[in-house]
């Protein structure tokens, strides 16, 4: 709170004078009895007994006895008043025969400088005016540096300023710290939509509610543009943190009233321990982040209470996306196919591209060791692109060599179909490498497709209008009805291995692949059964006239060099039959 804030319109000024010598006092009595303005004069000889009466009372201006004869001199300059706040000094001294004296004096702190030597009534007015003067426009910057303009919170450093001393205190006295970081999901799609006005709105109300759950609003502070921080400090154990937890979740459940109506918005809550789990300020903030980051997989308002062993997990987890980041560069991944044969013929048609990457300490790693990381993060995006790029100089390679024309099959994820650029990034891609689209097949699952369903629709339109196709992956888990596979342009179903692996030996199976299978072709689509390991689930499938099989009865996935030499062999044996 500022000096203005307390005083009221008609209260004198209180001025404390510390000075050694009792007759400074009745010098200075004089000059407050002559003064045109109000003024409240109190004496202490030492700065201890000055430091008592600023515990005890409010004061506008400290007169201090010249403090570069002492061996605390700088410290006696940032004495503060009853709330905290810094009182404004006035020097008191002999005349200062050089400016750098001065000068020394105003980086040390002080406001002002008033020679006794040349003590008159105007220059002590001036010099109390100056030094309430300039003490505001240091607290007008002090607020601008250390607070946030838009809510008013603590910035980031003044945070962490008030935190390491809380820190210290609690080490001290046998206490504990908790930090909550605080994450607004989705607040910048908000402030992106609706304007930062509103944005701002919403991060200012966000600072009330959180305000409420606080004793003191030095306890809180914005730490980024859509994060905040609290800290609890004095306590004897960690199970005093969850009433705050659940106040907070009350309050975030709450929705963000504006002009237009009402939205409402997740909140994730990552919270750490001084010094259960942190033994310093860097790690309690870390592990606060962390837990945060770990919130985030509950939607809505959700908090995680930070627990030991999570450091290593998440540092391997951001090590791995930063290998993931360069591997885009450095060509590391790699597309292996697995074949696809003609049921009856039992001949490859077509092939489906699985990713790989070649990590260059780890070895070969399996799409499950990545692909989540690649879905969180959106690097899914640019890999997805990577993959049709790679698939086409494949299709490339095989019509160059004369050999068999069959179809490259590539998953898209529902991640890619949020992207706007989709169609027109693989239309280009089709046009640089010179592919022909009727080779290309894309996968999407059933979920993907309902994610977005009207531009999804749109995309598969337009790339289906080029020449590409487009088979259902994973048909009979998702929740496709009849009418959503009438509207879209697919030309395949392809059945999952759950069903095709108890087909043969589970009656209720069986009846739902001969219903899959006929459905299919009643809307004009082949058939491809996953997961075919036997010859029994073989004989089955084409007895029921399924069109296609994959799985590893026909083989596992394999490096494009050794897809190119299956097929060169199949070429052979064609020509040796002929």
């Amino acid at each position: 709170m500022s000096n203005e804030s307390q005083q009221t319109v008609n209260r004198p000024l209180r001025l404390l004078l510390v000075h050694p010598n009792p007759r400074a006092q009745a010098l200075f009595q004089i000059l407050v009895a002559r003064a045109e303005a109000a003024y409240e004069l109190s004496w202490c000889c030492d700065i201890d007994s000055a430091r008592t009466a600023l515990a005890m009372d409010w004061v506008d201006v400290l007169l201090l006895h010249n403090p570069l004869r002492e061996e605390r001199s700088i410290d006696l300059l940032k004495l503060t008043n009853t709330d905290g706040s810094a009182v404004p000094v006035v020097v008191l001294g002999r005349l200062l025969r050089s400016s750098g004296g001065r000068e020394l004096i105003y980086k040390m702190g002080a406001a002002d400088y008033l020679s006794i030597l040349q003590l008159s009534l105007d220059a002590f007015e001036k010099a109390i005016h100056t030094a309430r003067e300039r003490h505001q426009q240091r607290t007008i910057l002090h607020q601008i540096s250390h607070h946030d303009i838009v809510t008013g919170a603590a910035n980031r450093q003044m945070f962490v300023q008030r935190l390491q001393h809380a820190l210290q205190m609690a080490d001290a006295h046998q206490k504990r710290v908790v930090v909550l970081q605080l994450n607004l999901d989705g607040f910048q799609k908000v402030n992106d939509s609706l304007g930062h006005q509103l944005g701002d709105d919403i991060l200012r109300e966000t600072v009330q509610r959180l305000l409420l759950t606080l004793p003191s609003a030095e306890h809180l502070g914005r730490i980024s543009d859509n994060q905040f921080a609290i800290m609890l400090a004095d306590l004897d154990n960690r199970e005093q943190v969850m009433p705050t937890l659940y106040q907070l979740q009350r309050l975030f459940n709450q929705p963000y009233l504006l002009p237009s109506g009402q939205i409402s918005l997740g909140c994730s809550i990552g919270v750490s321990f001084f010094p259960d789990t942190a033994h310093n300020l860097d790690e309690l903030l870390r592990q606060a982040g962390i837990a945060m980051h770990e919130a985030k997989r509950h939607p809505g308002v959700s908090h995680h209470l930070f627990e030991p062993g999570q450091d290593s997990k998440t540092s391997e987890a951001f090590s791995l996306e930063a290998d993931f980041r360069r591997a885009l560069r450095r060509n590391e991944l790699r597309l292996y196919y697995q074949p696809r044969v003609d049921v009856r013929t039992e001949e490859t048609v077509a092939a489906e591209g699985l990713i790989r990457w070649q990590h260059p300490t780890r070895g070969l790693l399996m799409p499950n060791e990545f692909i989540p990381m690649a879905e969180r993060t959106g690097l899914i995006v640019p890999m997805g692109y990577w993959v049709i790029h790679q698939a086409c100089q494949d299709a490339n390679f095989l019509r160059h060599h004369r050999l068999p024309q069959i179809q490259l099959s590539i998953n898209l994820s529902f991640r890619q179909f949020s992207d706007p650029m989709l169609t027109r990034t693989i239309t280009r891609i089709f046009q640089t490498t010179q592919a022909d689209p009727r080779n290309i097949e894309f996968e999407l699952t059933e979920s993907a497709m309902m994610k977005n369903e009207q531009q999804t629709t749109q995309c598969i339109k337009e790339l289906t209008e080029l020449g590409a196709c487009f088979a259902l992956d994973d048909f009979g888990t998702g929740y496709s009805s009849f009418a959503h596979l009438q509207r879209l342009p697919l030309t395949r179903l392809k059945i999952d291995k759950s069903f095709v692996k108890e087909a043969t030996s589970c009656g209720d199976n069986e009846i739902i692949v001969r219903a899959m299978i006929s459905l299919a072709h009643n809307l004009r689509m082949l058939v491809v059964a996953e997961g075919v390991e036997t010859p029994e689930q073989l004989l089955f499938l084409r007895q029921y006239r399924c069109d296609q099989a994959q799985g590893f009865l026909f083989g596992r996935p394999q490096c494009f060099e050794d897809l190119c030499r299956m097929l060169e062999g199949q070429q052979y044996r064609h020509l040796s039959l002929g």
